[in-house]
């Protein structure tokens, strides 16, 4: 007999809640604010306010994964015309309920699928060879990473706007908005060949195309003495190493912003993996960037004593002084010449 979904409550299923659930374990505060969630979101649905329901049910989902949750969430998704969304979240409801013989609820479930599927928008990103054996190439749509198995397939997509950006070392990040409309459209994006990074440099000439430069130069006078010079190059490699650490803080801090999303709020230690990742990274670049204040400091200041406590004359010398920090994969360098 087929379950008759629209006269039934929420509640009948969280009873098959109890025995379905498969999932992280979760903490005693976490099952009690998801119970919370479901039960105002069953509210919500039952309103009509099927928009302000949907976010409590899939929080609900996360804090406490269950598949008469994710059942639900699936239907409040049907509603607000997420389709690819409640396409995927039915077949996993009916996956999970057929490996435990819940074989009405897995047939409740496939049906409301299939009912989906011929409505369902599609994406194909289509990326050259070229581009596709880029060293380091990540193609994104809306942040979450595509592997290449992908490329070409159509891709079921929810309406609205999608972001595709793709970056790859070496290369300019190329990004494009793509917005899904109607229903059994397919939407195809090419992405082209990658632009070279162009090199980012105040002053001076020969660095590595890739490279981020930046370069401070000190015009030598005729009759300054080696030593002087040597301090001029000191304070310029110092200058150079404070511009590195500012970057690299810079970069430690926008990272460290997107921490909070991926651990939970009031247990900041408890994160998924890609905090724990995004958390490895901040440490990384901080202590980098603090290395790279501290080495540019001292150097700063012994370059100082050195131009200061030199001889008042000397052989004059063949060039000015040309001091060049470059920042580029896997590295940090600084050069010099005079």
């Amino acid at each position: 007999m087929k379950l008759n979904w629209q006269s039934m409550r929420p509640g009948v299923w969280i009873g098959v809640c109890v025995c379905l659930g498969v999932a992280r374990p979760a903490f005693a505060d976490d099952k009690i604010a998801a119970q919370e969630l479901f039960d105002a979101a069953s509210a919500l649905t039952k309103q009509g306010d099927y928009a302000a329901a949907c976010p409590k049910f899939e929080e609900s989902q996360r804090l406490d994964s269950q598949i008469g949750t994710l059942f639900w969430l699936a239907d409040c998704q049907e509603h607000v015309h997420k389709l690819a969304s409640a396409w995927s979240n039915f077949v996993d409801v009916a996956e999970r309920a057929a490996s435990i013989k819940k074989l009405e609820h897995a047939r409740e479930a496939k049906s409301r699928a299939d009912a989906l599927k011929g409505r369902l928008n599609k994406l194909i990103l289509v990326v050259s060879a070229e581009t596709a054996a880029a060293p380091g190439l990540e193609v994104r749509r809306d942040d979450v990473l595509v592997g290449p198995a992908q490329f070409g397939l159509p891709v079921p997509v929810d309406t609205g706007t999608h972001v595709i950006k793709v970056s790859a070392s070496g290369k300019r990040t190329w990004e494009t908005k793509v917005e899904s409309t109607g229903e059994s459209n397919t939407f195809t994006v090419t992405i082209p060949t990658l632009n070279e990074e162009p090199e980012v440099r105040a002053v001076g000439t020969g660095a590595p195309s890739g490279a981020a430069t930046s370069a401070v130069v000190v015009a030598a006078p005729s009759g300054w003495g080696g030593q002087k010079i040597a301090g001029a190059l000191t304070v310029g490699a110092g200058a150079a190493g404070l511009l590195v650490g500012g970057v690299l803080g810079g970069l430690a801090m926008g990272k460290n912003g997107e921490i909070d999303k991926w651990c939970r709020p009031d247990d900041p230690m408890k994160c998924s993996a890609e905090g724990v990742a995004l958390s490895r990274d901040v440490k990384t670049l901080g202590t980098a960037s603090t290395a790279a204040f501290i080495a540019g400091g001292v150097l700063a200041a012994g370059g100082v004593v050195l131009f200061l406590t030199a001889p008042a004359s000397g052989p004059p010398p063949k060039t000015g002084v040309s001091v060049r920090a470059r920042v580029s994969a896997g590295r940090i360098a600084v050069e010099g010449s005079w």
